[in-house]
């Protein structure tokens, strides 16, 4: 840009020159007109003056060309080049690593292709190892697979065998009681017999109820196993650091808002090499603050991290109460200890609701302040968040019982709302005790914890 303005001063003194050349010209043929020496000064003067315009005119078809190179029409003034440059700065000051007052377009489109680049990496690798994966649960399948199939022939001929001896039984006794009047001479000789073989019938019956519920107990075991494994196989990261900037405490994601993210989001940071970040303590937590314009980054700020474990590109971020492109569902049964102590956790339950809802999450049912369930389990809900039992009410203890009786049947898993607040990147809300007149209970020692030397 100091070479714009050079060129356009340039081009100025060159026109002043050639006109104060062509007036010194001028009154020199006019008073020196019979003075051949004068003459031929005016002719050197003339030739050097249009030597000059030549010379501006290169330099303007040079500057025009890198207006042209550059996307701007040539006759714009040194103003508008100087306004565009100021808005591109700001345009790509949240993805350019360097200061905004560096930008300049040579490294804007070599950071860009390299960035695009690192995408198309990441990418790769990911479908990758997503295809391994999908590899491995296939593989398990297919392994397991064969159990069943052999457990369901086994119930199957159980099953056969039983309605065949039923049938059987069925059929005796409708001859007997066809034939009752032929039989009524004989009827107590042979029923001695008949007890026999009702006893003999009802006691291979009960074995076989016995062997039928031992091969439900394989099969739902088997179930259980696959369902532990597909839960495994599904606890996967919601995304990962691209940049980090431990001086701000800034670091920047790889989803935004094309992929559903909102700010205010928190996120728990773990390793890279990580498989299953659910069984793992995080190493830092983080909370989206700003979502970039390419639809797919986002910057967050650090509001958790342990100076011996820093985070470092390529750490996995897992969010239990958010994921990319889909709504998690909950449910939450007891009390949850924080918020205004009315003795239910009203105030708790509330607020991890309301923490759901905000990140787009579903609460399918959830406690209310009788105790009693709100909502119902349907085949969505993935977490089933347990809080303490109830204290006073036998009906809340036979509702919070039957909640977690519910959710094993339907394969929900339960987890602490410790461990829930741990993973979507939440510290725990301090508890308030109401003292005084308002107490709807008397203040035990639990409700304070001890302070720290």
């Amino acid at each position: 840009m100091a070479n714009s303005r050079e060129h356009q001063g340039l081009v100025l003194s060159l026109i002043i020159f050639v006109t104060l050349s062509v007036m010194l010209s001028v009154t020199s043929y006019i008073l020196y007109s019979r003075d051949e020496e004068a003459a031929a000064k005016v002719v050197e003067a003339q030739n050097k003056a249009s030597g000059e315009l030549g010379r501006a005119d290169k330099i303007q078809g040079e500057l025009n060309a890198v207006k042209k190179m550059l996307g701007i029409a040539e006759a714009a003034p040194h103003k508008t080049i100087e306004a565009q440059y100021r808005q591109d700065a700001i345009t790509y000051a949240g993805v350019y690593p360097q200061d905004e007052n560096e930008l300049d377009y040579s490294r804007l489109a070599t950071y860009q292709v390299a960035e695009i680049r690192a995408q198309d990496e990441q990418i790769r690798q990911l479908t990758d190892s997503l295809a391994r994966r999908d590899v491995r649960i296939a593989s398990l399948q297919k392994d397991h697979q064969g159990e069943i199939i052999t457990f369901a022939e086994q119930f199957a001929r159980i099953k056969h065998e039983l309605q065949k001896q039923t049938t059987r039984f069925a059929d005796q006794w409708s001859i007997y009681v066809a034939s009752s009047d032929e039989l009524k001479e004989t009827f107590d000789a042979s029923r001695a017999t008949s007890d026999a073989e009702s006893k003999r019938l009802g006691q291979q019956l009960t074995g076989l109820n016995d062997r039928l519920q031992q091969a439900e107990r394989l099969v739902r075991a088997l179930k259980n196993k696959l369902h532990a494994i597909d839960r495994e196989a599904t606890e996967v990261s919601d995304g990962e650091i691209t940049n980090i900037s431990q001086a701000t405490g800034r670091v920047f994601l790889n989803v935004g808002r094309a992929d559903g993210l909102r700010p205010q989001i928190t996120f728990s940071v773990y390793p890279t090499d990580v498989v299953n970040v659910a069984d793992l303590k995080p190493k830092a937590k983080i909370q989206v603050t700003r979502l970039l314009r390419d639809g797919h980054s986002a910057e967050a700020r650090i509001t958790q991290s342990d100076v011996t474990d820093p985070i470092i590109r390529g750490d996995l971020v897992f969010s239990l109460i958010w994921s990319a492109g889909q709504k998690i569902h909950f449910a939450f049964v007891g009390r949850f200890g924080f918020g205004q102590s009315d003795g239910g956790g009203k105030d708790g339950m509330r607020h991890l609701r309301e923490l759901v809802s905000s990140t787009g999450g579903v609460v399918d049912a959830w406690s209310d302040e009788d105790g009693g369930m709100r909502g119902k389990f349907t085949v969505d809900t993935r977490y089933l968040v347990v809080g303490a039992p109830p204290l006073d009410s036998r009906l809340a203890m036979k509702s919070y019982s039957a909640a977690i009786d519910q959710a094993r049947a339907q394969h929900v898993e339960r987890i602490s709302v410790e461990k829930f607040l741990d993973i979507a990147g939440r510290k725990k809300p301090r508890r308030a005790v109401t003292l005084g007149p308002g107490a709807k209970r008397p203040v035990e020692l639990t409700d304070f914890t001890p302070r720290r030397p």
